[in-house]
């Protein structure tokens, strides 16, 4: 019996592997090859989606680079790929962005932008750590707590169903 338990194991875990392997092995690593920078703007050329970021990537632009424009044929924006760049004031989507990963812009010195009708998909924390996120995150919050203190007549309410994921409209 163990055994076979150790057997069922090393398959789940060789699946998982696997698996991630293959994930990570369809999205391309920022780096020379497919970016460019003139001035304090930078350049996003690669196709697809950007790899999940680690901090080092990248850690000689995250204190001068002001904008980033990504080319249509970028679709999915990674993990932390931006987070920390303290310079960073605007982002111009390409067409072919549908998705933005966890981090992706935190802690960045954006306070204005225009999310684009093709992007499906923003995660947790995208955009968080700046002053953006009072704009948009804070006057949700706000709107939803009272519409569910209005909706259910009770002034003295909770406030745990701002815990459920914002609904917003898509205009």
């Amino acid at each position: 019996k163990i055994k076979s338990t150790m057997i069922s194991f090393i398959f789940i875990l060789f699946v998982h592997l696997f698996s991630a392997t293959s994930a990570e092995s369809n999205c391309f690593k920022l780096t020379d090859d497919n970016i460019s920078l003139i001035g304090n703007n930078l350049t996003i050329k690669g196709n697809g989606t950007i790899c999940d970021c680690h901090f080092d990537e990248l850690e000689h632009y995250r204190k001068t680079i002001q904008t980033i424009q990504f080319e249509q044929s970028v679709t999915t924006i990674g993990k932390k790929c931006f987070e920390q760049f303290t310079s960073l004031t605007s982002i111009e989507f390409g067409k072919g962005i549908s998705q933005i990963k966890e981090g992706a812009f935190y802690n960045t010195k954006i306070s204005q932008i225009t999310i684009p009708k093709n992007i499906q998909k923003i995660e947790q924390l995208a955009f968080a750590g700046n002053d953006l996120v009072n704009f948009i995150g804070v006057p949700i919050a706000g709107l939803d707590s009272y519409r569910m203190a209005v909706d259910s007549g009770d002034v003295h309410m909770l406030m745990s169903g701002l815990a459920a994921p914002a609904k917003v409209n898509p205009w």
